[in-house]
């Protein structure tokens, strides 16, 4: 194993488990863009098939309205005629709860809002509880969940450069360019200890390549 591979599995082990959740850093478990009101949301569940669309998402107070669609037999279509359809609203609502499914929601703006995959994009020893697909169109009734053009994840994208960014101190950034997802002291001991990992690391590879040398010389002997 070289030293530089060393590093990098210290290093990234490192950023993995530092830093705060925050929707844009790259580590949360929420969509990568809000989504606007109306906007239709599938979600997915072995057979299960799901929607649901967000309306009046307001800051004061941090509530949301919304409705949603469900059904059990695999089909995508959400038509109000179905027997096998389920339909329902929801006022005033902190959180997307309906028949078996429950998404995390919270506020961005007026009109928008930040909905939650189950899992993080760094649990990767975690299983997700259900698949979603944020799309941009508005209309249920024409909807097909299951058409091919929907790409449902159960977590997020890695914002890598995000991620990057918030493991630097704030002193070190501009005044414009400063990152407000934690405390200057918070962050300055996150950054201190990766900078320790890593150097950690490099002197364990520097030992392992040093015993490697030594084993050598030993078995020419």
């Amino acid at each position: 194993m070289s030293v530089r591979f060393i590093t990098f599995l210290v290093c990234s082990a490192a950023l993995g488990a530092s830093g705060c959740k925050d929707a844009n850093n790259g580590q949360s478990s929420a969509n990568e863009f809000p989504v606007a009101d109306g906007q239709i949301v599938l979600l997915k569940r072995s057979n299960e098939v799901a929607a649901f669309v967000l309306k009046n998402q307001r800051i004061s107070p941090e509530t949301t309205d919304y409705s949603w669609a469900y059904r059990s037999d695999g089909k995508g279509s959400f038509s109000p005629g179905d027997p096998a359809v389920s339909t329902g609203t929801s006022t005033n609502a902190t959180r997307i709860s309906f028949s078996t499914f429950s998404v995390e929601w919270s506020i961005a703006k007026d009109g928008f809002g930040w909905v939650y995959f189950s899992v993080g994009a760094m649990e990767l020893g975690k299983a997700a509880n259900f698949a979603m697909c944020v799309t941009s169109e508005t209309n249920l009734v024409a909807m097909d969940a299951n058409d091919r053009r929907w790409v449902y994840r159960g977590r997020p994208r890695v914002n890598i450069r995000a991620l990057l960014k918030s493991q630097v101190p704030d002193g070190i950034l501009t005044k414009k360019q400063r990152v407000p997802t934690a405390s200057t002291e918070f962050t300055s001991r996150i950054f201190l200890i990766i900078v320790s990992l890593c150097t950690l690391g490099i002197l364990v590879g520097i030992a392992v390549r040093r015993n490697r040398m030594w084993s050598g010389r030993k078995s020419k002997d």
